[in-house]
């Protein structure tokens, strides 16, 4: 069990969950992790949201791989993230004038449509765009 003073850190299983669309922890296992951030204690988290079972939220992070304890000897060999290179951006197509006046055309009337007076300023530099560059 966890002690009140534990201050947990989040592992990188932790912190892509956290960035991830998907979940795989419910609301309040999540608020916890997002709370978890090697400065709070065990009893900090506990008292900020005002819930009783922390201690067993907090062991079930851990017990998931979400949350470790620096101060414990670690049982396995540390997770390591694979960089994956990214690929090379794809050239951007060429436009003619007629094609990069049309694009403006139509990202002017979805500005007046949406925005209304509050695009002015970005109807603006639509406006003064010169070339495909400045629009993408």
């Amino acid at each position: 069990m966890t002690t009140p003073n534990v201050i947990y850190q989040k592992t990188p299983k932790g912190i892509a969950e956290i960035a991830a669309s998907e979940r795989a922890l419910n609301f309040r296992q999540r608020q916890v992790l997002i709370l978890v951030d090697g400065k709070r204690s065990h009893e900090e988290i506990g008292l900020f949201l005002n819930q009783r079972n922390m201690t067993e939220m907090l062991a079930e992070l851990e017990k998931l791989g979400h949350i470790h304890n620096p101060a414990k000897p670690a049982s396995a060999a540390p997770t390591r993230l694979e960089i994956i290179p990214a690929e090379p951006a794809p050239e951007p197509a060429s436009m003619s004038e007629e094609q990069v006046q049309h694009i403006k055309g139509i990202l002017i009337a979805s500005t007046e449509q949406h925005l209304g007076i509050m695009g002015r300023s970005l109807k603006q530099k639509i406006e003064a765009a010169i070339s495909a560059e400045v629009i993408v």
